[in-house]
């Protein structure tokens, strides 16, 4: 039986490509081994693969193709029962010509049994929810039947048009597949392993239905199908007991998936225990579980990170169609209407979390390939200036952990508390100044104290062995890693991606005219490490000069985040008519500023890596950064940069970014040279992420052919033993 099959492949006409067989013998006995190496041990076209155990219908041929695919480099693969013959000899003309005119993933051929039955198609489309439950109706009456003494039928619902010289998205019979460069680039094996005979067929058009993988079947393409030699060494009642068997399992999978993909399509959560995830995680996809609830509730920078990965991810998935992307959320917690759309459009599966805990639950469950987690650090209880965490809370186990370190500024502020202490006092600071000798002191040692704690848990999480993967945003955050954490473990340093942005709106404030009067922009001056009293001394300073004020007499400094100046923590300053604050604004407000500035002020004492000057230098509005961290990269010679501790230098760059400013062609050349690497990243980090670690097969093989790689496609014969 399996000589006929072969020799009808190798007697077909080439068309100019390598044609290569591979033989795939599923435990068969030590005899029929022994024959199948004395027939085709020396034939340099063929290869044998011999599994140690009887690994069923999907295993046994996703052996053969990951061989032809991954060892062989065959873009055309074919998978067809050893008792099928192909008499027609323009059999592989005929699969590029018909993929020239309609680019199929997955063909069928017309398969004919010696009774002149047509097998193929099964049905003309993939059966709605409701159909597939009928189905499964119909093959339980007729086991029942047969478990009762009557016979074995495997009757069909729905309609059969084998005459057709063509069907789209069919489901196609089993003994017989042409899978073309669009599904063997992607997929990395057809067949779901759950079932071990029958019924794989309706997995197989299910799976293709959802990843946008089109099947056909054209009755151009015809084949001989013996049907039931390559079972016949199994007894009658055990193959019928598998098919039953495979139908009921296949269908009842195919409905859970169908199900999960309506109830993902409306954003219905699965709750973490639900027994579906189990099934839906088994089919031999990449399943990715991706971490919303750091993004939530509102806006700051980790969390408008981590969204911006995950829409990266999700249009990855859309267009590869091998992985499931999943995302844990809390559904009571806000966050944007894009998000909740992106899942509902592309059928994220949603799972209910109220925790981090119960993200770590969920991710050592091990039914995940991949977790990524966009802040690493809040998985050991951490939190941000508040809490010191412990270890990594994650099991070492099957599922690979991809975690971003954002950057590791509070162990940076800790460490340099006395530089920035001094440079706060110098800008007027009352608390710093306020401070006796032996204050000072005591709280540098407890800023050491609390430096040598934070370096512990920064420890702890790049040594774990459950952390797969570490992930960072810039160079300078790659460096402070390695040099004050002292790690030496491999960091994946790759910018992060532009975030979504609202469209500017305008608006109007007491004590400016936004449209029309100069100012300068200080943003989130509430918080110490942006240096806010910084620059509201040194402009303070500036406008006691008689120069300066009569070149700027309607410069004013716009101040976000603060109600009043007192929140910054200097005495009020003498110019104070020339100073605006403005509590936390809504992205559309702040875009409008952002436009609006003559230039943003952005002397942090540290940063991650610096949005806000990018954003301002895309709407054209030069900054003044800091010369220290990870700005610099960010904004690259195209900003004024200045000492951030310094407050000559600040006041130095202020008067330079008013009279000299950067050229708006140098800015704009800057953003782009920046945006540019962004998506270049945050695609080689959702690849990353949905990138699978090839598994290793458990196989001897017996007859080792050429092996050479055959990059104009090859033709696979998989045959299952049982």
């Amino acid at each position: 039986v399996t000589a006929r099959c072969v020799d009808s492949i190798l007697r077909l006409d080439p068309c100019g490509r390598q044609v290569h067989v591979v033989i795939v013998d599923n435990a068969s006995s030590p005899e029929v081994v022994a024959a199948t190496k004395r027939q085709w041990g020396g034939r340099p076209q063929v290869t044998l693969l011999c599994n140690r155990e009887n690994e069923g219908f999907a295993r046994g041929n996703n052996v053969g193709y990951r061989h032809a695919r991954e060892v062989l480099g065959a873009d055309y693969i074919a998978v067809v029962n050893n008792d099928t013959v192909l008499e027609d000899a323009a059999f592989i003309r005929q699969c590029l010509a018909i993929f020239g005119r309609q680019a199929y993933s997955v063909l069928g051929p017309d398969i004919v049994t010696p009774d002149g039955r047509h097998e193929n198609p099964w049905n003309d489309c993939v059966y709605a929810r409701s159909e597939w439950q009928a189905l499964a109706a119909v093959f339980e009456r007729q086991r029942e039947t047969w478990r009762a003494g009557g016979r074995a039928e495997f009757r069909r619902i729905g309609s059969r048009s084998a005459e057709a010289r063509e069907i789209l998205d069919p489901v196609l019979q089993g003994a017989a597949y042409v899978f073309s460069p669009v599904f063997t680039r992607e997929k990395q094996q057809p067949f779901d392993e759950r079932t071990f005979l029958y019924g794989e067929e309706f997995l197989l058009a299910v799976d293709c239905l959802l990843s946008g993988h089109p099947t056909l079947y054209s009755s151009e393409l015809a084949i001989r199908h013996e049907e039931g030699v390559s079972t016949a060494s199994m007894p009658d009642t055990q193959k019928i007991a598998h098919g039953y068997d495979g139908v009921s399992q296949a269908i009842g999978l195919a409905r859970t998936r169908l199900d999960r993909q309506a109830a993902a399509a409306e954003g219905i959560c699965l709750q973490p225990a639900a027994a579906e995830i189990t099934t839906l995680t088994g089919d031999g996809r990449r399943h990715v579980l991706m971490d919303l609830l750091f993004c939530q509730p509102g806006f700051h920078g980790g969390g408008e990170y981590g969204k911006a990965v995950f829409r990266a991810v999700v249009d990855l998935a859309a267009k590869r169609g091998d992985v499931q992307v999943w995302a844990a959320v809390n559904p009571a917690i806000f966050i944007d209407g894009w998000v909740w759309e992106l899942c509902r459009r592309h059928s994220v599966n949603l799972v209910a979390v109220q925790s981090f805990d119960d993200i770590v639950a969920l991710v050592d469950t091990g039914r995940f390939d991949t977790f990524f987690a966009p802040a690493i650090v809040v998985y050991t209880g951490y939190e941000y200036l508040k809490r010191v965490g412990g270890p990594l809370k994650f099991a070492e186990g099957r599922t690979r952990v991809i975690g971003t370190l954002l950057d590791i500024r509070d162990l940076e502020l800790a460490e340099e508390w006395p530089r920035i202490a001094r440079a706060r006092k110098a800008a007027g600071c009352m608390r710093e100044i306020a401070l006796s000798t032996r204050q000072w002191e005591a709280e540098s040692a407890r800023q050491a104290r609390h430096a040598e704690a934070l370096r512990d848990m920064y420890q702890g999480i790049c040594a774990t062995p459950a952390l797969d993967t570490l992930v960072t945003i810039s160079e300078y955050s790659a460096d402070s890693i390695r040099g004050r954490v002292g790690t030496v473990r491999p960091i994946h340093v790759l910018f992060p991606p532009e975030k979504q942005r609202a469209r500017a709106e305008a608006f109007a404030w007491p004590g400016i005219d936004l449209a029309h009067d100069p100012f300068a922009l200080v943003l989130n001056a509430g918080r110490e490490e942006k240096n806010a009293a910084s620059i509201i001394a040194a402009c303070d300073r500036l406008f006691d000069g008689p120069a300066f004020a009569a070149a700027n007499p309607r410069l004013k400094v716009v101040l976000t985040g603060i109600g009043r100046l007192d929140d910054v923590g200097i005495p009020t300053p003498v110019h104070a008519e020339r100073f605006v604050t403005m509590p936390q604004l809504p992205p559309g407000r702040l875009e409008y500023l952002l436009a609006r500035a003559r230039f943003l002020a952005y002397a942090s004492f540290n940063e991650g890596f610096g949005y806000p000057p990018l954003e301002a230098m895309s709407h054209g509005t030069p900054s003044l950064i800091a010369d220290n961290t990870s700005v610099p990269e960010v904004c690259g010679a195209a900003a004024v940069r200045c000492d951030p501790f310094d407050l000559d230098s600040i006041t130095t760059g202020i008067c330079r970014i008013l009279t000299a400013p950067p050229a708006a062609n140098a800015i704009e050349m800057q953003v782009a040279e920046t945006n540019a690497r962004q998506l270049r990243d945050v695609e080689a980090l959702a690849d990353l992420i949905c990138s699978r670690v090839a598994a290793e097969v458990d196989l001897c093989i017996d007859c080792e052919a050429d092996g050479a790689a055959t990059p104009s496609g090859v033709p696979l014969v998989g045959i299952a033993s049982i």
